[in-house]
C-alpha cells in the first residue's frame, strides 16, 4: 500500500552543539556550517519552500560565463553551445541574484578564470563549438539545431583542432573585474549580502571535456 504523499517540510540548518564523550574539542560536538546545505539553479518559489541558505550558479552551465555577452557555454551538457543567460551586460546573473535573495537564500556565483568566455551569434543566437559544417558528421547533433554536434566523430574519436573563436571570445582579468564591480554596484559586497561565495572556474574535469573545447586534446 502506498504511503501518504510527500510533504515538503522545510529544512533547518541550525544544529545545537552538545557535549558528548567523544569527538570535538573539549567534548563539544562540532557545529555545522549552514552553507553546507544548498541547491543549484533553484527558483524563488523552490528556495522559499525548501528554506535552504545557498543557491549555486555553477558547473558546466556557468564555467565560461561572459559578462559582456551575458552568456555561457553549456559544454557537454548541451552540445558545447554558447547560450544567452539574459539580455546583455550581466542582466541574466543580476536576475539570478535578485530571485535567489527573494527566495531567502544567498547566491553562489562562478568567476570565469579561463582565457575564453562564451560568445553569441547574430541577434544573440546560439553558437556551437563543434559545427557539423566545419568539422564533419558527428555522433550526435542538437535535436533542435542540427548545425551543432557533440564534438565526437562518427567513429568515436574526438574532434581536434577546432577553433576556439567558433563559440568563444577572449576573456581577461579586466573583464572579470568589471563584472565584479558591476555586481558590487548593483548589490553591494559579499559582506553586505550581495553573494555568499564565489567559485573559480579554472580547469575541466579530467577526461570528460565537460567545458574545455579550447583546451589541448591531451588535457581534455
Amino acid at each position: 500500500m502506498a504511503g501518504p504523499p510527500f510533504s515538503a517540510s522545510k529544512l533547518s540548518s541550525t544544529h545545537r552543539s552538545r557535549r558528548h564523550d567523544r569527538g570535538g574539542r573539549g567534548g563539544q560536538r562540532p557545529r555545522h556550517r549552514p552553507n553546507v546545505y544548498g541547491t543549484a539553479f533553484a527558483t524563488t518559489a523552490q528556495l522559499q519552500d525548501l528554506n535552504v541558505p545557498l543557491n549555486r550558479n555553477g558547473g558546466n552551465a556557468s564555467d565560461t560565463y561572459s559578462y559582456p555577452q551575458d552568456a555561457t557555454n553549456h559544454g557537454s551538457d548541451w552540445y558545447f553551445e554558447s547560450i544567452a543567460s539574459g539580455s546583455g551586460n550581466g542582466q541574466g546573473i543580476d536576475s539570478y541574484v535578485t530571485d535567489t535573495r527573494n527566495g531567502g537564500a544567498q547566491p553562489s556565483l562562478t568567476l570565469n578564470l579561463f582565457d575564453w568566455a562564451a560568445k553569441l551569434g547574430v541577434n544573440g543566437s546560439n553558437l556551437g563549438a563543434f559545427s557539423v559544417a566545419n568539422y564533419g558528421a558527428q555522433q550526435r547533433v542538437d535535436p533542435y539545431d542540427s548545425r551543432w554536434g557533440n564534438g565526437v566523430h562518427t567513429n568515436g574519436t574526438n574532434v581536434t583542432g577546432n577553433n576556439p573563436a567558433d563559440a568563444y571570445v577572449a576573456n581577461t582579468p579586466t573583464i572579470e573585474r568589471a563584472w565584479i564591480q558591476h555586481l558590487i554596484s548593483g548589490f553591494g559586497t559579499s559582506q553586505n549580502g550581495a553573494w555568499r561565495t564565489t567559485t573559480s572556474a579554472t580547469s575541466p574535469a579530467c577526461g570528460t571535456r565537460p567545458t574545455a573545447t579550447f583546451i589541448p586534446t591531451a588535457t581534455r
